[in-house]
């Protein structure tokens, strides 16, 4: 008799979970590692982090054992953790699992993420991603679990100090301080054609174009040229993985709706405005001993949840337990479930078909060459 596992092992290298917040691709991830012999590897950016797990949405203890999990805890909070490092550590545990037959099954998530593996990115330079991280929570599910125990250890801006000042051979990282206006006209001098695509309020983008220009010489649009003409497309370079399973969970928008009303409610209700308390405590106790000032672009400050209730957050104890306060909190929970919904989280939609195209293009390729 033929094996199931092995029949699936034989024909996908790799299997990919799509959707919107809330629409069950955690539970689905689950049942088909425990289905298909899989591992699952989270593609979300804000899960890397250590702690913080409601408001992060990081599967439950007893998920993580019934399935062995990937990526989640791996960082300190606030770290700036980048889709060069995400990649560099993903990839080498799917090659770890094929090698041992088991079922990588990647969860997102975080749409570049993800690309950033299907994808073959030759815009590259790991020597200027480096970020000091806890690999042994990479390894297993059991060392995952061990990170979980909802303490923190915040390292106030770790990128920049330790003894890396002393060895001359350490990476230096770059840096683009300034506003958005001004790194947008940095880029426009340097690379005109990239900066006329990029909104002068995506920093991010703006900021990794710059990178690219610095780190290699070259402007980043003529380098996305050359990985086009090399066989890839707008989303990277040639697929990783030839014969990748994608599957794109949809959610009837009603359905969608409770789900993450009943979700926003479960979290409060599971102390997520706590945790947010207890983070921001220890995180302004480390600032203050470091002489620092407040600095919440970075790390984890950018999941949801610390924008919307950052207001109230640094607020004495007694503002806090005013009844205008607790109004607030309320409103600033709905706007959270709002943000949830929004079309930002399920933008990457809208390029399937372009997507699909593209892959089909490839493999059609891949089949006559």
């Amino acid at each position: 008799m033929v094996d199931r596992n092995e029949v699936v092992m034989s024909r996908v290298p790799i299997l990919v979970i799509l959707g919107a917040t809330g629409c069950g691709k955690s539970r689905l991830s689950i049942e088909l590692a425990r289905r298909f012999s899989g591992e699952i590897i989270s593609a979300d950016s804000m899960q890397v982090y250590k702690g913080l797990d409601i408001v992060t949405a990081k599967v439950t203890p007893a998920e993580r054992k019934a399935a062995p999990h990937h990526m989640l805890d791996v960082v300190d909070p606030l770290t700036n953790f980048t889709v060069l490092v995400f990649r560099d550590m993903a990839l080498p545990i799917i090659d770890n699992l094929l090698t041992r037959r088991k079922l990588p099954i990647v969860v997102g998530g975080t749409n570049y993420y993800i690309e950033s593996l299907l994808w073959k990115i030759l815009i590259t330079d790991p020597k200027e991603s480096l970020v000091e991280v806890d690999s042994s929570a990479t390894n297993s599910s059991a060392s995952i679990e061990n990170r979980s125990d909802g303490r923190y250890n915040v390292q106030v801006d770790r990128l920049n100090d330790g003894d890396d000042d002393d060895d001359e051979t350490a990476p230096k990282k770059l840096k683009f301080d300034g506003s958005n206006e001004e790194l947008h006209q940095r880029l426009m001098e340097v690379d005109p054609e990239m900066a006329n695509r990029l909104h002068p309020n995506n920093r991010r983008k703006i900021i990794r174009s710059l990178e690219v220009f610095h780190q290699h010489g070259k402007k980043h649009s003529e380098l996305l040229k050359v990985q086009r003409n090399a066989g890839g497309c707008g989303l990277g370079g040639p697929l990783r993985y030839s014969d990748s399973v994608i599957l794109w969970l949809r959610c009837n928008k009603k359905v969608l709706d409770k789900r993450l009303n009943d979700r926003v409610d479960g979290m409060m209700e599971s102390g997520l405005v706590q945790e947010l308390l207890d983070f921001h405590r220890v995180y302004n106790e480390q600032r203050i001993k470091s002489n620092m000032s407040p600095d919440y672009t970075k790390g984890i400050f950018q999941t949801i949840g610390f924008k919307e209730f950052h207001a109230y957050l640094i607020l004495s104890e007694e503002e806090r337990a005013s009844e205008k306060v607790c109004e607030r909190v309320f409103v600033e929970e709905h706007q959270w479930q709002d943000h949830l919904k929004s079309a930002k989280h399920t933008k990457m939609l809208k390029r399937k078909e372009k997507i699909a195209q593209e892959t089909q293009s490839q493999k059609s390729q891949l089949v006559n060459s």
